[in-house]
């Protein structure tokens, strides 16, 4: 945030874009506030923050928000998202403790849900059956109805066909990411997903993709139900074929910097909490699920 917005204002006085922000964090949140207040009624300043509750926790960052000011310098607006609170995330709790002003976000309505669908669809030249398109936009109806739970509805019609009767698609964010998962493992290796997803899961921030290979390539399992037809000079899991499975949750996934690397992570928190449950704890899938079945082992 503070070298996006040091960059902003220094090109715009004319600095090249130049900028020297410090890397200490308690000189962050100061310097955060000091750009803020360079604001005025010709340059007005509106942050916009999705997500808070995903924010990692270091220096607290998430649990206490104390780089976030608690009041704005004039012309300034601070945009921020959070899903509700649990367990210990109290985002929306450290917000309201503060007074901000608060706008629950609705659910999407029937016309609006129709539209989104409509501009998907035609921007992958694709069509969708009148009764399978009646069963998107009913799901939508009846389930949570939010973003989100749309592009989950609307990924779940890629692998249908004209010919294909339109099924009854899941009611709730969390099954549809269940039918996603279990989808890819027909797709993919059934063990380099457990193992790619679960140690996705147990991770602090994110992998690295060569963290990932290493991984998978010290499970004998994995290796094995890769390599069925071949056995390669180096027991190692290809780059393509993790490649390949992060090219079909592209959408789920981001990379974001950590400890100086390039990491790979769930971009949403319910990714995260889905692939914990199934891989790591074997909630969902019963025996096709879970550690016994190769999922990563976390000490």
């Amino acid at each position: 945030l503070c070298v996006q917005l040091a960059r902003i204002l220094s090109e715009e006085e004319g600095g090249g874009g130049e900028v020297d922000i410090p890397e200490d964090y308690r000189a962050l949140v100061q310097t955060f506030p000091s750009l803020l207040s360079k604001a005025s009624p010709s340059r007005p300043i509106c942050v916009v923050i999705d997500s808070l509750d995903q924010l990692n926790d270091d220096d607290r960052g998430r649990s206490q928000l104390q780089w976030l000011p608690e009041k704005c310098p004039p012309h300034v607006r601070i945009i921020v998202s959070t899903l509700p609170d649990y367990a210990d995330i109290q985002c929306l709790r450290k917000l309201r403790l503060r007074s901000c002003r608060e706008v629950e976000v609705p659910r999407l309505r029937k016309d609006q849900v129709a539209a989104i669908v409509d501009s998907w669809l035609a921007a992958d030249k694709r069509v969708l059956q009148p009764g399978q398109k009646e069963e998107v936009i009913k799901a939508a109806e009846e389930g949570e109805g939010t973003a989100l739970f749309v592009r989950l509805l609307y990924d779940a019609t890629l692998s249908w066909r004209s010919s294909t009767p339109a099924e009854v698609l899941p009611r709730t964010v969390r099954d549809l990411i269940v039918r996603l998962f279990l989808h890819l493992e027909t797709q993919h290796s059934k063990k380099a997903v457990r193992k790619v997803f679960g140690a996705l899961a147990a991770s602090k921030s994110g992998l690295t993709e060569r963290e990932i290979i290493d991984i998978c390539s010290a499970d004998d399992e994995v290796l094995d139900d890769v390599f069925v037809w071949h056995t390669p000079p180096t027991r190692r899991l290809p780059q393509l074929i993790l490649l390949r499975l992060l090219a079909d949750v592209r959408k789920y996934v981001t990379e974001r910097g950590a400890d100086g690397e390039t990491v790979i992570f769930w971009y949403h928190r319910q990714f995260w909490e889905a692939a914990e449950d199934m891989y790591l704890h074997g909630r969902y899938g019963g025996e096709e699920s879970g550690q016994e079945q190769g999922g990563p082992q976390v000490g």
